[in-house]
C-alpha cells in the first residue's frame, strides 16, 4: 500500500543522481550498521546501546533504499509516459 505512493517526480537526471547517492549512502549505513553489530570486541556494558545504534543505522539505511526505489519509480513512470507519446 505505501509503495503506491512513493514515486519522485523529477526530471530522468534529478532521479538518477537521487538514485545514485541515496544507494551510495544506503550501502554505507547498512555495512556499518552490520559490521558494527557483529563486532565481537564490544564490551557488556555497552551491548545494548550497541544494538540500539545498529538498528537505527540500517533503519537509516532503509529509508535511503526506499528514496532509491521511488527515484526508480520515476524513471520507469517517466519513460512509460514519453512511449505513450510517441
Amino acid at each position: 500500500m505505501i509503495m503506491k505512493y512513493l514515486i519522485i517526480k523529477a526530471s530522468n537526471l534529478t532521479n538518477v543522481v537521487v538514485l545514485i547517492a541515496s544507494l551510495f549512502i544506503s550501502y554505507f549505513l547498512f555495512l556499518f550498521g552490520i559490521a558494527n553489530y557483529i563486532n565481537p570486541e564490544v564490551p557488556d556494558a555497552y551491548l545494548s546501546q550497541n544494538t540500539a545504534v545498529c538498528v537505527v543505522l540500517c533503519l537509516i539505511g532503509l529509508g535511503f533504499l526506499l528514496i532509491a526505489i521511488a527515484s526508480l519509480r520515476g524513471i520507469i513512470n517517466k519513460n512509460k509516459g514519453n512511449k505513450k507519446k510517441d
